[in-house]
């Protein structure tokens, strides 16, 4: 609404401050012409031989300043009759200037105005960081702006430029798809440029802490994370991690697919499932129903992963929210929130991340193809550069065509093929027998295990060789501790080999 201003006085509304400005300054002129003529006649007095000590100096100097406030007073008279004669008033204290100041102003134009000074920032054309216009509970709002008010969202968004912009895009598309952070190289890939130029955009991000890097690898990119956070959303059929609570929720708003939650209470444990609905804009259920969020704005280091995300968390219930905050985070500065109200915040942070990208991502995506082609005849990849613009098959498989075979599923094969599968080729790994190949099944592991049992026995049976020490220890089961390395075999093998492979769409197993 614009500024109302007071309307304009005639000459007929002077009040009495102003009939008493006009007479100070009709007497200010009339001592002011006596005063002036003072000195004139003080110096042709004594030439006519009227009186000289009336050319005393002092009396000179007293007409002079009489003159000097008479022409003061006359020159305020002036002024102000100028002003009046114009209709105007002279500066006056400030007035109200819209009717929202008045105590009648309306609720619907306060809210209007404070909508207004909601801050944002420009991420790309048409979207904004954070999207208020999801945002209806006024505990989500003062989070945010909490959250938007400190120091590093100013630091995120300041400057923000499209090719950092791109870059930051295609890394969470591809975090996406594979269930993991991709290296530079399928970056660079996908944006049809080299790694040369991906390192300085990467650090940037970094520097914006929009990732977290490992010396020049990426480990995390929010909302997602190769750290096992406890935090488990499965988007497509892909388990990934997400960084924090809100992640988790904001995963599904931002890439436009419903998602499934999978984490625990962070006071007592006990598992906590979300699903969520209308392409991750609404839930659908949530067990149990008493959960909550607690949704922390402690930014610490330069890395919210390490500060704000550590602490934003699941719990069961408002109890148990209590009891872990007296235990362990009694000043930490956050806000409670509701698992709907937890979503709304999720969906404000993260659905601006890919809203708004298709254009300048698919003449990415046209030179990247053109770029596969040059570099392939056929199906064959080239030897200078991987093909990776061909388009996959059913389940990521590329319908039995392959670019490359390696032979052996061992740690050896597994890092050739992953190597392989991240610069974008579709590789056949195969395999014989029990996967994993020596060094977890019948080498290192299986090895290292007995030998530092059999150390640790030795150990204690040698300590009553020290003064003051009396130790005892003996083989009572070798079978068990067979068992126990067994056990141990076949859980690494499972993680690390036979689990690895659902995350890695470019590699298909093989049995030969």
């Amino acid at each position: 609404m614009p500024a109302i201003r007071p309307a304009r006085r005639s000459s007929k509304a002077v009040d009495m401050n102003d009939r008493a400005l006009i007479g100070t300054g009709a007497a200010g002129a009339i001592i002011a012409a006596v005063c002036c003529a003072t000195p004139i006649l003080a110096m042709l007095l004594p030439v006519l031989g009227l009186g000289a000590r009336l050319a005393r100096a002092d009396l000179v100097l007293f007409a002079l300043l009489a003159g000097s406030l008479g022409l003061l007073s006359w020159g305020l008279y002036l002024r102000r009759t100028s002003s009046l004669l114009r209709g105007g008033d002279p500066p006056r204290k400030p007035e109200a200037m819209n009717d929202c100041c008045s105590s009648s102003c309306s609720p619907d134009k306060v809210a209007a105005s404070a909508a207004a000074t909601q801050p944002s920032y420009a991420m790309r054309p048409g979207v904004t960081f954070p999207d208020w216009s999801v945002v209806s509970s006024p505990a989500v709002k003062d989070a945010l702006l909490a959250m938007v008010g400190s120091g590093h969202v100013l630091n995120r968004w300041s400057g923000y430029d499209p090719a950092t912009d791109r870059v930051r895009v295609t890394l969470l598309r591809l975090y996406a798809e594979h269930a993991r952070a991709p290296t530079p190289g399928a970056l660079a890939e996908r944006t049809a440029t080299s790694e040369t130029t991906i390192q300085p955009l990467l650090q940037e991000l970094r520097r914006r802490d929009l990732v977290v890097l490992d010396g020049y690898r990426i480990v995390g990119a929010y909302p997602f994370t190769d750290r096992d956070t406890g935090h488990r959303v499965t988007l497509d059929g892909r388990s990934l991690n997400a960084m924090c609570a809100v992640d988790a929720l904001g995963i599904g708003a931002m890439t436009g697919h419903d998602v499934a939650i999978a984490s625990h209470c962070r006071h007592s444990g006990a598992p906590i499932r979300i699903t969520t609905r209308d392409r991750g804009r609404g839930l659908a259920d949530v067990a149990p129903v008493t959960a909550v969020v607690w949704l922390s704005v402690r930014y610490e280091g330069a890395c919210a992963a390490n500060s704000l995300c550590a602490a934003t968390s699941f719990f069961c219930s408002d109890d148990h929210l209590a009891a872990w905050r007296r235990e362990h985070q009694s000043h930490e500065p956050g806000f409670r929130l509701s698992i709907e109200e937890a979503l709304e915040a999720g969906r404000a942070i993260f659905g601006p991340s890919l809203a708004g990208i298709d254009a300048i991502m698919d003449q990415g995506d046209n030179a990247a193809e053109t770029r596969g082609e040059r570099q392939s005849s056929g199906d064959t990849a080239s030897q200078d550069m991987p093909v990776i613009s061909r388009r996959l098959g059913a389940n990521g498989r590329n319908n039995g065509s392959y670019d490359l075979a390696v032979i052996g599923a061992g740690s050896a094969g597994f890092s050739a093929a992953i190597t392989a599968a991240d610069q974008g080729a579709q590789v056949a790994l195969i395999g014989s027998g029990t996967i994993g190949g020596t060094c977890v099944n019948i080498g290192c592991v299986p090895s290292k295990t007995l030998i530092r049992a059999a150390e640790t026995l030795h150990n204690a049976r040698a300590a009553a060789r020290f003064a003051g020490i009396t130790a005892k220890a003996e083989l009572t089961d070798w079978r068990g501790t067979v068992r126990q390395k067994d056990a141990l075999v076949s859980e690494l093998r499972q993680a690390k080999y036979v689990d690895l492979l659902p995350a890695y769409n470019g590699i298909a197993y093989r049995e030969g």
